[in-house]
């Protein structure tokens, strides 16, 4: 009996009839008790818990061995009974089956079952200050053109001539006047 077998049975996960060993280094589930309906489970013996693997365009850990990086700092764990359950089934050195994986995205995305996705507050940022500069862009045009439409009309008819003529003002109060020229002459 294998070494991993021995704390499968250990744990009482399996029975020593239900694990059969293939050559490629995984185990298949030969449980008495299946329907015939049901396929023998093959479980992958992961030989190195803390190496990470790639799938899907991201790198994964098993769980408990996550390490966050500047650029992944936010840390998604994915379950494994979770119903896309998309790697398989795997059994750590220590007999232990995997319950999950964990993986990290940017600060500026959030985890969505075992994939990142961006965050739907950088789209309505961006896409308020597109609107924002859109009004105030279609705004000035506005104002342009109808500054444009204004001075091209016809100017009001003012005598072009007067426009820079001085024209003194006198003003004359009182009901007496006197000569300017006669100093203590009194008009009467």
């Amino acid at each position: 009996m294998s070494l991993l077998v021995i704390p499968l049975l250990m744990v009482g996960l399996v029975s020593s009839f239900e694990l059969l060993k293939v050559d490629t280094g995984k185990w298949t589930s030969m449980n008495p008790n299946r329907s015939p309906s049901q396929e023998p489970v093959n479980y992958t013996v992961i030989q190195n818990p803390r190496k990470s693997f790639s799938r899907f365009g991201i790198v994964y850990y098993w769980s408990g061995y996550y390490k966050a990086t500047k650029s992944n700092s936010r840390k998604c764990v994915f379950l494994k009974n979770y119903p896309d359950w998309p790697f398989g089934e795997h059994v750590l050195p220590n007999g232990t089956i995997v319950t999950g994986v964990e993986f990290g995205c940017t600060s500026d995305q959030y985890c969505r079952a075992y994939k990142c996705d961006t965050s739907m507050t950088a789209a309505l940022i961006w896409g308020s200050m597109l609107l924002t500069a859109t009004v105030f862009s279609v705004g000035i045009i506005v104002r342009h053109v109808i500054i444009t439409h204004r001075q091209a009309e016809a100017p009001v008819n003012q005598d072009m001539e007067m426009r820079g003529v001085y024209v003194p003002v006198v003003i004359v109060s009182g009901a007496t006047s006197r000569d300017q020229n006669a100093p203590g002459a009194i008009n009467g």
